[in-house]
């Protein structure tokens, strides 16, 4: 991430994960004082990355982390969730439909996203969402 993260945090890869993910990124939007609907695509991105990380990242370890950081550049919130897994080159392919569609929803809603994955290393999603704060 090029500037520093204004949230960070790192969670067991579990499903009881996901929705901790989810409240952090509403509540750091709602600090922004971003718009309620770009809150709610924050959420589903942040949903999406986090469920791919639990589902596909830790397959053959069973054990593992999801680190996620946020930060504002003044017009985007960009959001970096990262694992250090199996990386995409083996364990993902073995379910590339589930991927896909969170990466198509994950390209629907944000304004950019950047995958990096090394296999044996683990895999980062950067995403960047347009997100003006409201006027007081």
């Amino acid at each position: 991430m090029s500037i520093s993260p204004d949230l960070s945090l790192t969670l067991p890869a579990d499903r009881g994960s996901v929705p901790e993910a989810r409240r952090a990124i509403a509540a750091y939007g709602a600090r922004l004082g971003i718009e309620r609907g770009r809150i709610d695509d924050l959420k589903s991105i942040v949903t999406e990355a986090c469920a791919n990380v639990v589902e596909h990242a830790y397959e053959e370890t069973g054990d593992g982390s999801i680190e996620m950081e946020a930060s504002f550049d003044g017009q985007e919130v960009i959001v970096l969730v990262r694992d250090r897994g199996l990386g995409m080159g083996r364990g993902q392919m073995r379910k590339p439909s589930s991927l896909r569609l969170g990466l198509v929803l994950i390209g629907a809603l944000s304004s950019s996203y950047e995958v990096s994955s090394e296999p044996g290393w683990g895999t980062a999603l950067t995403m960047r969402l347009a997100c003006f704060r409201r006027a007081a």
